[in-house]
């Protein structure tokens, strides 16, 4: 690294220390909240389950009553489903004029990557940071080699030769050992930035020019702690798979997270092609690396504390699709894995909030809870099987046929309003057959969440730790 960009050591190093202190104490602190937390949670289940035993008298009322909870709690997903549906089909896009959005004076910013073994896209990824829309005295890029054993390394060199201003910082395995993941791979890069917004992009993406400035123009309102921009998929029709996750797409970005910010001002801040105050990051101890999802932990401390986090829709960025089966389940297992214990982590916390009004704690728990829907979908499953065999007969057999109907209409409301909403953007969605094929992808995903669940009630008895796991890319 030349000496121009080196940042003085022992600075560095007084920075890690102290951080270190502070997430020491925090982790502690932390990890005792999250065991009170679950604690209280599985003795309220475990209160309930008993409640609705004595209630039935029997096994077969009990199921029963069961399916009627079930139904009712689909009920409570369909609405939310029919209103994030509605609102979006209710609106006609306008592309907004940028330059008419912009604040007085602009940040600087700082461009986080972190890169373990990407030498598949991350010069395409680098080379489009380059090429943003925004001041170039006012940007840095800093790419974290997180330990790479392929070519990453050799390609950022040469990168950072014909870039000067493009910042390399490399992790040892070791350390990489120590502290593993995406998380503590990002930390490392914050310890060196500069800028007053954080803004990060996972190596396989490919920002539009403007992206960055849509992001930034939000914090011009002091009470904005995040930004999250849109995500779509770049390789739709290199497969089924492919395909059905760029509708899946379609339905998180253009209906469920802008219904989010409709109706409640509450969407969540993520993983890649998003932005944040430093000050909050570094408040924080930087990005949760006992987490396996940080995006979700940090969208939710946010809004405990009373930050707005924005999300603008115009602010693109396409990324790759998994291209196999197994690296699409690896994938949803770790976000399902990660997002149920932020569930654990702030419930309490949520409900606890004295600034969210009550709308915003049921949304927030909804939101929280999501992939543990599909848990209650499989028991949901188990009890429709039951009826099927004559091993229990339902309230009444309507009630049995909602039950699974309920199973699939709500999430297929939102994808199919996320297809209506790409065609009427004049944009030529995948061929509205490909829905089908949800239903068997649903299947797989019910299973995901379950064996996620499981995982995470078992793991700690056996003293295993799931550990962040990165989804291989696609062969170029």
């Amino acid at each position: 690294m030349t000496e121009r960009y080196k940042s003085d050591e022992s600075k560095v190093i007084d920075l890690k220390t102290n951080r270190e202190s502070t997430e020491v104490r925090e982790k502690l602190e932390n990890t005792e909240k999250g065991k009170r937390s679950r604690i209280t949670l599985a003795l309220i289940t475990v209160i309930l389950l008993l409640t609705l035993c004595v209630i039935s008298g029997s096994l077969v009322a009990f199921l029963r009553n069961l399916s009627i909870l079930i139904v009712a709690f689909y009920c409570v997903y369909l609405a939310r489903h029919l209103s994030f549906a509605w609102a979006a089909l209710a609106v006609r896009w306008r592309p907004s004029e940028l330059v008419t959005d912009l604040p007085a004076k602009l940040p600087r910013v700082t461009i986080l990557v972190a890169a373990h073994n990407e030498d598949r896209v991350i010069e395409r990824l680098v080379r489009a940071l380059m090429n943003l829309n925004y001041p170039e005295d006012l940007r840095e890029v800093i790419v974290v080699d997180d330990a790479s054993t392929d070519s990453t390394p050799a390609i950022l060199e040469r990168l950072r030769k014909e870039h000067p201003s493009l910042r390399v910082i490399r992790r040892t395995e070791e350390e990489r050992r120590k502290t593993p993941g995406k998380p503590a791979a990002l930390n490392r890069g914050l310890l060196e930035a500069t800028g007053e917004i954080v803004v990060v992009y996972d190596a396989d993406h490919i920002p539009d020019r403007n992206a960055v400035m849509r992001l930034v123009m939000h914090f011009a309102d002091p009470k904005v702690g995040a930004v999250m921009g849109r995500c779509k998929i770049m390789n739709r029709d290199e497969n089924i798979l492919t395909k059905l996750v760029y509708i899946d797409y379609l339905s998180g970005y253009l209906v469920n997270e802008y219904g989010r910010e409709a109706f409640y001002s509450l969407p969540a801040f993520g993983g890649s092609n998003c932005a944040i105050r430093r000050s909050i990051l570094e408040t924080y101890g930087g990005f949760n690396e006992r987490s396996v999802t940080e995006d979700t932990d940090i969208t939710t401390r946010l809004i405990l504390d009373g930050y707005r986090v924005v999300y603008d829709r115009e602010a693109l960025s396409i990324e790759e699709a998994p291209n196999r089966l197994t690296r699409f389940i690896r994938q949803r297992y770790r976000w399902a894995f990660g997002h149920q214990h932020v569930f654990y982590d702030y419930w309490l916390e949520t409900l606890k909030s004295r600034h969210l009004r009550m709308v915003d704690k049921i949304e927030l728990l909804l939101f929280l809870f999501l992939y543990h829907a599909p848990v209650v979908m499989f028991v949901g499953l188990i009890l429709g099987f039951l009826w099927a065999l004559g091993l229990f007969i339902p309230t009444s057999v309507p009630l049995a046929w909602l039950l699974w109907t309920l199973l699939f209409l709500g999430p297929f409301l939102e994808i199919g309003a996320g297809v209506i909403a790409e065609w009427r953007e004049g944009e030529e969605p995948p061929n509205p057959g490909y829905l089908i094929l949800f239903i068997p992808l649903f299947f797989i995903s019910i299973f995901i969440c379950t064996k996620a669940f499981i995982d995470g009630l078992v793991y700690p008895l056996i003293g295993r730790k799931y550990i962040w796991v990165k989804t291989p890319r696609r062969e170029i």
